[in-house]
């Protein structure tokens, strides 16, 4: 990692505009018009790519931040208005709007959502982490990520289970970005904590791909083994008990991973316990093994309800700290109401989607 940062001048502005750069460039091989019309548009391609930077960039600060930002805001409207008049295809995300004037704001809407939740979540994902920043790259560059989950955008059924996999997307990179602060303690407290936390973070990916399958393509993902569920339900006891880290709203990221101050051995003792009694259970009670699965489905819905109130929260305050700047708050505003769109909605999706399932 340090031979990365020094490659890349992690802290110098270098770094900045390299990430910028390569966010673009995958937004363009991405294809904006291609998402909402079906068919590629160049030149508005690009034209929605130059505004994005000019919203997202650290080049300027007085008046070249306002002229900038102003710039980037009105290219963006300007390419959600070109879009709504271009023809449409069914399999795109403007193909069930007829007319016009239906298509406006539904393509204003996705415009900024793609920039909001698109375009800057990659570019603050990878100015916080340069291997991210590879990882993030070689993913959306990909054919399969390209073109998989985007047809759940197509239809007003697949809406909901592709707006809570992008929360999904968004609550496991943030957090595992603000997991990654927390320093390595070669205990058997920390291991297990950390292990459980992660299990933590990892079940609402696993039970939006379990519900995608069941959904896009009828197959149904195998439940656990008995064992398998005791042992994810006792790992997430430690972090009832022994804390490693948190999850908290912070000024630079979404999710901010905390140390905890260090416990005596009597909550772990109980942990350790409670852990053992249910792998008993996993290993010769099927039917108590299988109903231990409700607890990592709690826990999932539980950590992802956390995560969509602290990003709430993140956001609304940057719009409350920028009331002084006049010419920025509607860019604010309109981020801010897009995420908080994204972040209900999503989030009730999710859960509604578990229930269908």
């Amino acid at each position: 990692m340090s031979a990365l940062l020094a490659l890349f001048g992690r802290a110098g502005l270098q770094y900045e505009i390299v990430v910028m750069l390569a966010v673009a460039y995958a937004m363009w091989k991405i294809s904006p018009t291609r998402l909402f019309t079906g068919t590629r548009v160049w030149l508005d391609d690009s034209f929605l790519i130059v505004g994005m930077i000019l919203l997202q960039q650290r080049l300027f600060v007085g008046v070249g931040e306002m002229v900038s930002t102003i710039t980037g805001g009105l290219i963006l409207t300007a390419f959600a208005v070109v879009a709504a008049t271009l023809p449409t295809s069914k399999a795109s995300m403007l193909g069930r709007y007829k007319s016009v004037g239906r298509k406006f704001i539904p393509s204003l809407v996705l415009t900024w959502a793609l920039y909001a939740l698109v375009y800057k979540a990659l570019v603050h994902w990878g100015w916080s982490s340069p291997l991210l920043t590879i990882l993030l790259a070689a993913f959306a560059l990909s054919p399969s990520v390209r073109k998989a989950p985007v047809h759940l955008f197509h239809s007003k059924r697949g809406f909901l289970l592709g707006l809570s996999g992008l929360l999904v997307v968004h609550a496991v990179v943030s957090s595992a970005l603000a997991l990654s602060t927390v320093g390595v303690h070669a205990s058997p407290q920390w291991i297990f904590g950390i292990a459980g936390f992660l299990c933590l973070l990892a079940m609402p990916a696993y039970m939006w791909h379990k519900t995608f399958k069941v959904r896009s393509s009828h197959r149904h993902v195998p439940d656990w083994k008995p064992w398998q569920t005791a042992l994810v339900s006792g790992l997430l006891v430690f972090p009832l008990f022994w804390p490693v880290a948190r999850l908290a709203p912070g000024s630079n990221a979404i999710a901010v991973a905390a140390v905890l101050p260090s416990m005596s051995w009597l909550p772990f003792a109980v942990a350790a316990g409670v852990f053992l009694t249910f792998l008993v259970f996993g290993l010769y009670d099927t039917y108590i093994g299988k109903l231990l699965m409700v607890g990592p489905f709690l826990a999932g819905a539980y950590i992802l309800g956390v995560y969509a109130y602290y990003a709430f929260i993140t956001e609304f305050s940057i719009v409350v700290t920028m009331r002084s700047t006049l010419w920025s708050l509607p860019i604010h505003a309109m981020v801010f109401l897009v995420l908080g769109f994204f972040l209900v909605l999503g989030y009730f999706s999710f859960l509604y989607e578990l229930w269908r399932d």
